[in-house]
């Protein structure tokens, strides 16, 4: 069995309250009950998701699960000119 990210550096005591982990996108239960187990922020960035095609965080379900999330934003510089020109 192929396991996540999260428990990859979980495996290694890397993730607790002074963790940030940006985009999770990808995410379904067990992944969001160890990100809110080991007290994790989760940094939503949804205009880079929606340029990159990532997918859209579970904002909802992450917050219901106990997991600090943050908005951040993508700076001006990043979004492709064809985009800014809309």
């Amino acid at each position: 069995m192929r396991r996540s990210f999260v428990a990859y550096l979980d495996r290694f005591g890397l993730i607790g309250p002074k963790s940030s982990l940006a985009h999770f996108v990808l995410v379904h239960g067990p992944r969001i009950e160890l990100a809110a187990e080991r007290q994790v922020s989760i940094v939503n960035n949804p205009v880079s998701n929606l340029l990159l095609a990532s997918g859209l965080q579970p904002t909802a379900r992450l917050s219901k699960a106990g997991v600090n999330v943050r908005l951040a934003r993508t700076a001006a510089a990043a979004i492709p000119s064809a985009v800014r020109a809309g």
